[in-house]
C-alpha cells in the first residue's frame, strides 16, 4: 500500500502574554490519499516512533475502514494497515500492547443510525490481525472512546451507551481478556433519570481501580457539568463527583484525565467559552481550576492533557477558526507559554491528542479537511520544552557517551544514560552473546543533550546481554547482567 506523505507548512502564532519561551516546530507531516482520511489518536512505540490511527476512505476494503499507520521518529511511514469490510469502521483509541503489538478500539456502523457497535482489532507488531471483536445489542448505540491495558494483562475501555428506546445514555466500563472475550461490564448513571451521561476517557488508578471522565446532563436543562466516577478493580463505584460548568454541551465534557504525581487528578475541558484545567485530590474534591482565554476564536474542544516531569501541565485543543493551541502551565496551573498551530485558511483542522516524546518535546496528531470529501492526517513534532530543560542551563556532553547502566546486575529494569554533542541519527539496541539483536530501545535522530532509556527484563532470560549505541560515526557498548 502506498501512503502519500507531504511536507506541510505550519504557521506558529504566539500570544502576547507568554511568560516563557515555547518549543519550536521541528517538523510536520501529512498522511493520506485522494479521499477522506483522518488520524484521531497516537501512541509512542518502543523503537522511538509513533503509531497513528483513525479512518481511511482511500485505502482498505471499501467505505471508511480503520487505519493504522506506523512512522519512525522523524515521521517517515514504515508500514500501514487497514481493518474492516463493507461497513464503516473507525478507530478512536490505540495502545501498544506489552508484547509489542497493538489494539485498536473504535466503532462499526452499518449505515442505520441505531446500528453502532464496538469494534476492536488486536494485531502483532507488524499490524497483522490476531483477532477482531464486535459487541452489540439491539436498539443500543455503542461508542467507545478510550482503551488501556491493565496491570494484569487485561484491557479496559470506556464508552457511552445510548438506549434508543429509553431515550437516554450512560457511561460504561467494560473489561475484556487478552483474547478479546468480555469479562464484565458496568454502566453508571443516576437511576430513574431521563438525563444523559457521556464518557470520554479512562485511566487505571494507582490502586488498580479505574477512573471514568465525561459529563452529566443537568435536570431540565440542555447544559452539562463535568463528571468523574472512580471504581475499584471490579468496576464497583467508589465515588462520583460533579463539577459545575457554564454553557457546557455534551460534546464539551472531560475529554482527557490523568492521575497526578501526588495521587490526585487533573482534567481538561471547555468551560464558559475557555480552555479549562481542573485539579482535584484523590477523592475528587476540587483543589483549583484555571481558565485560559482563547485569542484565536471561540474554543471548540480541549482534547488532551499531560503532566510534565516538573509537575506542570500541557493541554491541547482547537478553536472555531480550527487552529490548534497548546498551553503549558506550572504545577499550580499558572500559564507559562502558549503555542498556536495555524493552517491555511481553506483548511479545517481538528487537534486531538498530544504526547511528550523521549527528547522532551511533543508530538501532536490532528486531521485537516479541505471541503467535504478530502481529509488527511497530520503529525507535528516540536523541539524540547524549554521550561523543563532551559536551553541556557543545558549541559551538553563533551562527546558521544554511553554511561554504565544502573542498576547492573538488575532484576526488573535497568536505566541506560547516553548523550551526544551534535545532532545525529543513532540506535540503542540490546544484543545477546551470540550477536542476535533482542530489542531496539530507540532509533532516530537526537538533538544534543543527555537521554535515558529503560531496558526491561519482561521478555529476557537470566544471563549476559550487551547494550549497543551506534551513531553515523561511532559505536559504543556496555555489558548488562540480568538475574531473575
Amino acid at each position: 500500500m502506498r501512503i502519500a506523505i507531504h511536507l506541510f507548512v505550519i504557521f506558529f502564532v504566539f500570544t502576547p502574554n507568554i511568560l516563557k519561551a515555547q518549543p519550536d516546530l521541528l517538523w510536520s507531516r501529512t498522511y493520506g490519499g485522494d479521499c477522506d482520511d483522518n488520524l484521531l489518536c497516537i501512541t509512542p512505540i518502543s523503537d522511538g516512533g509513533y503509531a497513528l490511527a483513525g479512518g481511511t476512505d482511500t485505502f482498505g476494503a471499501g467505505g471508511i475502514d480503520m487505519w493504522l499507520l506506523v512512522v519512525d521518529s522523524n515521521g517517515e511511514p514504515q508500514w500501514s494497515r487497514t481493518y474492516g469490510g463493507e461497513y464503516t469502521e473507525s478507530c478512536f483509541s490505540i495502545i501498544q500492547t506489552d508484547d509489542g503489538g497493538f489494539i485498536l478500539a473504535g466503532i462499526r456502523w452499518t449505515g442505520n443510525f441505531q446500528d453502532f457497535c464496538y469494534y476492536f482489532v488486536r494485531t502483532d507488531n507488524e499490524g497483522e490481525v490476531i483477532w477482531t471483536r464486535t459487541y452489540f445489542n439491539d436498539n443500543v448505540i455503542y461508542q467507545p472512546y478510550s482503551i488501556i491495558q491493565t496491570e494484569d494483562d487485561r484491557f479496559a475501555f470506556c464508552s457511552t451507551i445510548a438506549d434508543w428506546e429509553a431515550g437516554n445514555s450512560q457511561m460504561c466500563l467494560m473489561v475484556i481478556d487478552s483474547e478479546g472475550d468480555s469479562l464484565w461490564a458496568q454502566t453508571y448513571g443516576r437511576d430513574g433519570r431521563d438525563e444523559n451521561e457521556y464518557c470520554y476517557d479512562i485511566i487505571q488508578t494507582s490502586d488498580d481501580g479505574f477512573l471514568l471522565a465525561g459529563c452529566s446532563e443537568r435536570i431540565d436543562s440542555d447544559y452539562y457539568d463535568f463528571c468523574l466516577i472512580r471504581t475499584d478493580e471490579n468496576g464497583e463505584q467508589i465515588w462520583s463527583q460533579i463539577y459545575e460548568c457554564e454553557y457546557c454541551e455534551y460534546r464539551d465534557g472531560i475529554r482527557s484525565v490523568i492521575q497526578t504525581n501526588d495521587g490526585g487528578f487533573a482534567f481538561t475541558g471547555k468551560n464558559n467559552s475557555q480552555y479549562s484545567l481542573f485539579r482535584t485530590n484523590a477523592d475528587g474534591d476540587s483543589l483549583w481550576s484555571r481558565g485560559f482565554d482563547e485569542e484565536i476564536g471561540f474554543p471548540l474542544k480541549s482534547n488532551s492533557i499531560l503532566q510534565t516531569e516538573d509537575g506542570g501541565f500541557v493541554i491541547l485543543g482547537y478553536g472555531t477558526s480550527y487552529t490548534g493551541r497548546m498551553i503549558r502551565t506550572d504545577s499550580e496551573g499558572h500559564h507559562l507559554w502558549s503555542q498556536v498551530f495555524d493552517q491555511d485558511d481553506m483548511c479545517e483542522s481538528h487537534y486531538y491528542s498530544a504526547i511528550q516524546t523521549t527528547d522532551g518535546g511533543f508530538a501532536v496528531v490532528a486531521s485537516i479537511f479541505e471541503g467535504d470529501e478530502l481529509g488527511q492526517g497530520l503529525l507535528i513534532k516540536t523541539t524540547p520544552d524549554p521550561v523543563s530543560v532551559p536551553e541556557s542551563n543545558m549541559i551538553y556532553p563533551s562527546g558521544f557517551i554511553l554511561c554504565e547502566p544502573f542498576p547492573n546486575p538488575f532484576n526488573s529494569t535497568t536505566t541506560i544514560t547516553y548523550g551526544l554533542r551534535h545532532p545525529d541519527h543513532l540506535s540503542l539496541q540490546v544484543y545477546n552473546p551470540l550477536g542476535q539483536r533482542i530489542s531496539t530501545l530507540f532509533e532516530g535522530i537526537k538533538q544534543p543533550g543527555y537521554y535515558k532509556a529503560e531496558c526491561s527484563s519482561r521478555y529476557l532470560a537470566t544471563g549476559l546481554y550487551f547494550i549497543k549505541l551506534e551513531t553515523s560515526e561511532e559505536i559504543l557498548t556496555r555489558k548488562i547482567t540480568l538475574i531473575k
